[in-house]
């Protein structure tokens, strides 16, 4: 019986050791980092992996260097790809080029043997004040309704509505409305957190004026420092431990059941579900993706561009496949696109081919649910507003389609 005994803890020793064999080795990275002279902490860096936050602008602070640079210290896996900017703590602050313009996400291969990386950040951008090279770009009504309060959400930010050419002089005349997450990026580049706007605006102007769709109303709801909690359904593990985001139910109960209501006494719009769609980007998409099943009784449409379909392993996709934890109604037309170029790194392709393998997973989930979306891959596609603003004319006649 020993020596059975013996045996059998050798195998399990063989076993399991080959097993912690097979785990990728964990790596330190060290990040150099160069600011633009004068820059004081704190510094941050926001990423796609969880020991980066992920993706929150100010959970992990760099720490200062005597010699007035600063030092990002994390551990990841061996062969993670990583995409990270730096900031002052907020979008807002993120880093530029030194002209002002928005810059793509850097992109780094873990290897075993990664030497400390010495970086430059060029510029960071102002925190939102509007300076002389950014004036408003606002083309026609848009009316702002600041300070806007949320009881689910303890909270409150800007509400931007954008009305059609002539609605003043429209009389009773009643229209749709398309509800888009981020709002401060979607109509004005003085407001937008990148310098950049998606322009919906002029191109819906340019649709109505072409009568390529019928007017509407498009009402952008600002983010908040709780963006990426706000605009996650579920939470996922930081890289502290802590679990970050997963006030996606709240959002959604502060835009059905406190927004909505306010628009539609304050506006004429066709309130009902075949006239009220849901659109945003990235974790904008993931949130539009989360609402059609979550209330199917208000949203008859989504826009899904460019969705951060990774968060949480891919949760959101796993139930949409099944019907009785996300019921969507016969008819429910969803639009899903994905850039190539969305996470391309100068070495590698490897993010941007897991961002085309989610999205093309979830339009294969849809597919098999009787629900085939309107799907686009764009060549060269980017993940940021300059790119958007490129499929925003397809976007609009889609959602304007009824």
């Amino acid at each position: 019986m020993l020596h059975f005994h013996r045996q059998f803890f050798t195998v399990a020793s063989l076993v399991i050791g080959s097993l912690l064999a097979l785990q990728p080795a964990t790596v330190r990275v060290r990040l150099v980092v160069t600011a633009p002279a004068g820059t004081a902490s704190p510094v941050y860096i926001a990423g796609n992996h969880a020991a980066l936050g992920p993706w929150a602008p100010d959970a992990l602070k760099l720490t200062p260097n005597p010699d007035g640079t600063f030092l990002a210290e994390f551990e990841v896996p061996a062969g993670t790809e990583l995409e990270f900017k730096f900031t002052r703590g907020s979008w807002a602050t993120v880093e530029k080029t030194a002209s002002g313009d928005e810059i793509p996400n850097r992109t780094l291969t873990v290897t075993p043997d990664l030497a400390p990386k010495k970086l430059t950040v060029a510029k960071f951008a102002d925190g939102g004040e509007r300076p002389a090279s950014r004036p408003s770009t606002v083309t026609g009504t848009l009316r702002l309704h600041e300070g806007f309060g949320s009881a689910a959400l303890s909270n409150r930010r800007t509400i931007r509505v954008w009305l059609p050419p002539g609605y003043d002089a429209a009389g009773d005349t009643r229209y749709p409305v398309i509800y888009f997450h981020d709002g401060q990026n979607l109509f004005d580049a003085a407001t937008s957190s990148f310098g950049v706007e998606w322009g919906l605006d002029e191109s819906l102007t340019t649709l109505i004026e072409a009568k390529s769709v019928r007017p509407a109303i498009i009402v952008g709801i600002d983010n908040t420092p709780a963006r990426i909690a706000e605009l996650t359904p579920t939470a996922m593990t930081a890289g502290d431990g802590a679990r970050a985001g997963g006030a996606g139910a709240q959002y959604g109960k502060f835009l059905v059941s406190e927004l909505k209501p306010f628009i539609d006494r304050t506006y004429r719009t066709l309130p009902d579900r075949a006239h009220t769609t849901v659109a945003g980007s990235s974790l904008g998409g993931l949130i539009s993706l989360y609402l059609i099943g979550e209330y199917p009784e208000v949203f008859s449409a989504a826009g899904i561009v460019s969705p951060a379909l990774w968060w949480d392993n891919e949760s959101l996709t796993a139930r949409v496949a099944n019907p009785a934890t996300f019921p969507l109604p016969p008819g429910t037309r969803i639009y899903l696109d994905m850039g190539t170029a969305e996470g391309t790194s100068d070495l590698v392709g490897t993010q941007a081919q897991r961002n085309l393998a989610t999205t093309r997973k979830l339009r294969d989930t849809l597919t098999q649910r009787g629900l085939a979306p309107t799907y686009t891959e764009i060549e060269g596609g980017q993940h940021n507003e300059a790119a958007w603003s490129k499929r925003a004319p397809d976007l609009l006649k889609f959602l304007l389609t009824e």
